[in-house]
C-alpha cells in the first residue's frame, strides 16, 4: 500500500541536526517498561541510502497514575528528543517536542485530545498514537474523527478514518512487517492491521499510517508512514 508522500527536506534536515549534535550513548542501560524502536528513513534523493535511527522510549509512571515518556535516540543526541505524556488509561494528551537551532534548543509543545488519535507530524520520532485504552484489544471495523490539534495559539482541524482488520502472521510477513532483525516477536496468532486515512474534500483520500498490533500489547509492533518505517526491537549491539 502506497502512503502519503512526506516533505523529504524536512526529514534529512533533522537527520542532519542529530549528526551536528550527536553526543556520547546513554551509559544506562534500558529498563524493562523501555521500549526500543529502530526507525527506517527513505531518502528522497536518488541513490543516497537510507538511514536507520534506534530510539528508546522509556517510560515513567507517575504518581497520578498519568505516565511520562521520554523518547531520545540510543546515540544520545540532544539534537532531536521529546517528551510524550499519558493519562491514566495511557491516551496521548501532550507532546513536548525539542530540537536545535541555530545552536540553542527550541521546544514545541502540543495538546491533544484524549479521544481522538495522534499524529506527530512535527518530529522525526515515531509517537503517532491511537488513543485507546490499552493492553490492545481488537475492534475490528472502521471508525471516523474530526481531528483537532493545538500548537500555542492556533487550532488545526482534519478528518481522519480508521480502520481495523485481522491479518496473519504469514501476511503480515509477507509485507515486510514481522522478520525484521532485531524485531520483538508477536505474541500468539492474534495480529491486527491499523489503517489510518485522511479524507479530504468528497472524494481524496491520503493513506497516512499503518500499525501492526498483537492483541493484549501495550506498544504496536511495526509501523509505516511516508518516508519512514519503524519496528520494535532490542537495543544497538543485541
Amino acid at each position: 500500500m502506497k502512503t502519503e508522500r512526506a516533505c523529504g527536506g524536512l526529514v534529512w534536515l533533522c537527520l542532519g541536526w542529530l549528526l551536528v549534535w550527536g553526543l556520547p550513548v546513554w551509559a544506562e542501560s534500558p529498563s524493562q517498561e523501555d521500549k526500543m524502536v529502530w526507525s527506517e528513513y527513505q531518502s528522497p534523493v536518488p541513490g543516497r541510502g537510507n538511514s536507520i535511527i534506534c530510539w528508546r522510549f522509556a517510560e515513567r509512571t507517575l504518581a497520578s497514575g498519568e505516565m511520562l515518556v521520554a523518547v531520545r535516540d540510543v546515540r544520545g543526541s540532544r539534537a532531536i528528543r521529546a517528551d510524550l505524556w499519558y493519562d491514566s488509561d495511557r491516551r496521548l494528551v501532550r507532546v513536548d517536542c525539542y530540537r536545535q537551532v541555530r545552536g540553542r534548543e527550541e521546544k514545541v509543545a502540543t495538546t491533544y485530545a484524549a479521544a481522538q488519535p495522534v499524529l506527530l507530524n512535527q518530529t522525526l520520532i515515531p509517537g503517532d498514537w491511537l488513543n485507546r485504552p490499552l493492553p490492545f484489544v481488537a475492534q475490528e471495523g472502521r471508525r471516523e474523527y474530526q481531528l483537532q490539534e493545538q500548537v500555542k495559539d492556533t487550532v488545526f482541524a482534519s478528518h481522519l478514518r480508521i480502520e481495523e482488520e485481522r491479518i496473519s502472521s504469514a501476511a503480515a510477513t509477507a509485507a515486510g512487517m514481522l522478520g525484521r532483525q532485531n524485531q520483538v516477536a508477536a505474541a500468539g496468532p492474534d495480529l491486527y492491521l491499523v489503517t489510518v486515512t485522511r479524507l479530504m474534500g468528497t472524494s481524496t483520500e491520503v493513506p497516512v499510517l499503518r500499525q501492526l498490533w498483537a492483541s493484549g500489547d501495550s506498544f504496536w509492533l511495526y509501523e509505516e508512514k511516508a518516508g519512514r518505517c519503524s519496528w520494535r526491537g532490542s537495543a544497538m549491539g543485541e
